[in-house]
């Protein structure tokens, strides 16, 4: 079906008005047990009103769990919910002043796109002229004016999403809690209403909490990522905290693609070298953090910190090209140094060296990463 234009670069609709004022919030050592199963693990959180945040890990990390605590879906084992500064732990749903945006887009298919928009204000009894006015305008701002009449199964994806997020604003909610809205849509759709939500939080300035395990989302999206495993957040900071200083290795390969390459060595206690467990790599030399513990360490650098040069150069190491992929301006080269140990670089697409021949690269200054035996990142 044909997709309505963008909402993109549109001029705010002057009709549609919030009432209320976008919501803070707090979360102080959140947690939820299912038995004996922790679900979200003492989350400590502070969001400021009007801010976009991404909750972003692997399936089955409580970053859904930790969405549905907050709007009251599901009730906390222990810890406390502030929203707009006022204890929420006992308020019902319906009170919290946040509207969810599901995955499935929740839309009543007996319904015409005009009933599914205004059911949260009938359902409130407001008056019909009331309904039918937000009506007009929240399909004005979405958009879906020329589609009122229409049912949930004569839409596009996309349009269908539009519903969903209309249903949202009709509210007029302090937050939006959106929990993987994008995932259900093809990936060139979802490219294009990534822009349509950006483009939509900015104009209506409402504080959003955003699920999604697509680093690509939270990155581009988000001022803030949280990033979460196993119930645990891992790193709370901006998309380039995130990326260029991650807190420990899971972070570190799990934002980035491809993701950052590490390797086991050990530092020792009278030169303040790493010896790598690779002899392929002991030309490596990378600057230490101060006051780096001997022992052993694990050393990660981006794949594009890794850069082609001359057999001659100093801290040049050779590999085998094992594998040769590129993707639109880049190529990425799997090199082997040997004992199992391969290295992925990120070179411009002209930049190509052929399957089975030797390269030489260097680490380019500065970009070395250091983690302790705890997986924590060493500081610099």
């Amino acid at each position: 079906m044909t997709e309505s234009p963008s909402l993109t670069g549109s001029a705010p609709s002057a009709g549609l008005t919030l009432s209320s004022e976008a919501l803070s919030m707090e979360l102080i050592e959140v947690t939820k047990k299912y038995d004996d199963a922790v679900a979200v693990n003492t989350v400590d959180l502070t969001v400021d009103a009007g801010q976009f945040i991404a909750l972003l890990g692997p399936s089955g990390c409580g970053k859904s769990t930790l969405l549905r605590l907050i709007s009251g879906l599901e009730t906390v084992t222990s810890g406390e919910i502030y929203l707009g500064g006022k204890l929420a732990n006992y308020v019902r749903p319906k009170n919290r002043d946040v509207a969810m945006v599901f995955q499935n887009y929740a839309l009543y298919p007996h319904m015409t796109i005009e009933k599914n928009l205004g059911f949260p204000l009938s359902i409130e009894h407001r008056k019909r002229s009331e309904i039918a006015r937000r009506v007009r305008e929240v399909a004005s701002f979405v958009e879906l004016e020329a589609h009122l009449k229409k049912y949930p199964d004569q839409l596009s994806g996309g349009q269908r999403q539009r519903v969903a997020l209309g249903r949202a604003i009709i509210r007029e909610p302090g937050a939006f809690l959106m929990d993987e809205p994008l995932s259900n849509l093809d990936a060139l759709l979802r490219v294009q209403m990534r822009t349509e939500l950006l483009q939509l939080h900015r104009r209506l300035g409402r504080t959003t909490l955003y699920v999604t395990h697509d680093q690509t989302e939270a990155m581009t999206m988000a001022d803030k990522v949280v990033v979460l495993r196993l119930g645990v957040v891992q790193q709370i900071g901006s998309p380039d905290e995130l990326y260029n200083e991650p807190a420990n290795t899971f972070v570190a390969t799990f934002v980035g693609a491809p993701p950052m390459n590490l390797f086991e060595g050990v530092l020792g206690r009278h030169d303040g070298k790493v010896a790598f467990e690779t002899p392929g790599l002991a030309a490596l030399n990378p600057a230490l953090p101060e006051h780096t513990p001997t022992g052993e360490v694990t050393v990660g650098i981006r794949p594009e910190d890794i850069v082609l040069c001359g057999a001659g150069d100093p801290g040049a190491i050779s590999g085998r090209v094992e594998l040769q992929e590129t993707v639109g301006p880049d190529s990425y080269l799997t090199l082997n140094f040997g004992d199992e140990c391969t290295v992925t670089v990120r070179v411009p697409a002209g930049d190509r060296v052929a399957e089975g021949k030797t390269a030489q690269v260097r680490f380019r200054s500065g970009r070395v990463r250091f983690f302790g035996t705890d997986g924590k990142a060493l500081t610099r």
